[in-house]
């Protein structure tokens, strides 16, 4: 019997026992926080990119409760993330997860947000139409209506206190001054 025991007592302290998983309902609480603290950093974007995102929501709640569950979270892991006052927060909880869990919460949250990030890519491009069609223009008419249309791409990300929209806003507005086009007297940001 003792060699038994013996083999017993290794495989446990080896490892030889899977962590149990978190409690369900703990799992869903710390899922919701990580929610909240996403959607807390995403909030200073536009409405109508955000709506690239509204429907994934469950999916991504559910995600992160699976992976608490299924992945086995530590202890460690989770006091941490209930801890974080902001996304930027759980940053500092990388080294609480394995490397295994830190991947597959990464591709969760890059699935998540990967329809916002289409958006975002189709406004700049939108904006970026708008700014060639400004620079265009060779007479007063045309660089009214397209100044118009630049103002009007723009109006909802102008509200946004997002400080990467604010950044590519600046550098739009430059932009669409024109410089060295024929008419090179826009305003940009209008």
């Amino acid at each position: 019997m003792r060699p038994i025991a013996l083999v017993v007592v290794l495989a446990v302290a080896c490892g030889g026992h899977r962590r149990s998983a978190p409690p369900a309902a703990e799992c869903a609480r710390i899922a919701q926080h990580v929610v909240d603290l996403k959607l807390g950093k995403l909030s200073r974007l536009p409405g109508s990119m955000l709506k690239s995102i509204d429907g994934g929501l469950p999916a991504f709640r559910a995600a992160i409760v699976q992976s608490c569950s299924d992945d086995g979270w530590s202890t460690a892991a989770i006091s941490c993330v209930a801890a974080a006052k902001s996304a930027d927060d759980t940053k500092a909880c990388d080294s609480s997860f394995t490397p295994e869990q830190g991947t597959h919460l990464r591709a969760v949250y890059d699935s998540f947000v990967q329809p916002l990030n289409l958006a975002v890519e189709r406004w700049m491009a939108g904006v970026r139409s708008a700014v060639h069609q400004l620079c265009a223009c060779t007479d007063a008419a045309c660089r009214t209506a397209a100044q118009q249309d630049y103002d009007r791409q723009t109006a909802e990300a102008r509200a946004s206190t997002n400080s990467d929209l604010q950044h590519a806003l600046a550098s739009f507005d430059a932009d669409a001054r024109c410089s060295g086009s024929a008419t090179g007297s826009g305003s940009g940001g209008g």
